[in-house]
């Protein structure tokens, strides 16, 4: 096996938010293959370009707490999710997010745990989850279904909708409608212990696989409103 490219966390160009210490949580490639996004434990997301390794974005402390996962929309090459133990899952446009250092607290929202805390530039919507989310993803028609796991069970947003502020229950979309009305329902106790990973099938992005500490992978077909009906199958890898 040959390596023929190395992308560090700190780049020649400058930009970075690495460290000596830095590692990588997640990262994932643009679906136009232009674009490395990477999250890194510093709280920070990095932008590459894959042809020259210059880090052409870097955006600090985009949470308040660590990153777990980035996941790149299927048909948008600017448009990421990333969640977060902050409780918090965001939708981002690259396009407008600011390069920024782990110094500027110039974004900082509120210290109120039900308002987003971070680096929000760039942000087209945030969801208050109320719990650590460990995991993402984007399916449904045009990626516009958004998938989170918390403690045993799936929830699913609609993530159609723009953010226009920020208000008491978490941030808000277009039309001044609180983000938990964008919820469309849950799939709970899917697993008997914490679901630690989902993904949807990219040929078939209504059906949704989730793995947990339980040892079992749960296929889904997320058109079904009803977990008892939606689980297509279920595998124990122990």
């Amino acid at each position: 096996m040959h390596c023929a490219k190395k992308i560090g966390l700190n780049s020649s160009s400058g930009k970075g938010n690495g460290s000596n210490d830095a590692y990588i949580f997640s990262l994932q490639k643009s679906c136009d293959t232009s674009k490395i996004m990477c999250i890194s434990s510093t709280q920070a997301l990095d932008v590459y370009d894959p042809n020259t390794l210059e880090c052409t974005l870097s955006a600090a402390n985009i949470h308040y707490d660590r990153v777990n996962c980035i996941e790149a929309h299927a048909y948008n090459p600017n448009i990421i999710a990333t969640c977060s133990d902050d409780k918090w899952v965001k939708l981002w446009d690259l396009r407008i997010v600011s390069n920024t250092n782990a110094n500027n607290a110039s974004n900082i929202v509120s210290t109120s745990s039900n308002i987003s805390k971070g680096n929000n530039s760039g942000m087209v919507l945030g969801l208050n989850m109320g719990i650590e989310v460990m995991d993402i993803a984007l399916g449904g028609n045009n990626d516009n279904l958004l998938a989170s796991t918390y403690s045993n069970g799936i929830r699913f947003h609609d993530v159609r909708f723009p953010v226009v502020g920020v208000g008491r229950n978490g941030v808000y979309n277009q039309g001044g409608v609180s983000s938990t009305s964008l919820k469309l329902g849950e799939y709970g106790d899917v697993h008997t212990d914490d679901v630690n990973t989902i993904m949807f099938n990219p040929h078939n992005k209504w059906e949704l696989l989730s793995g947990s500490e339980d040892g079992c992978l749960c296929v889904y077909d997320v058109s079904v409103n009803h977990k008892e009906q939606a689980v297509s199958s279920i595998m124990n890898t122990n």
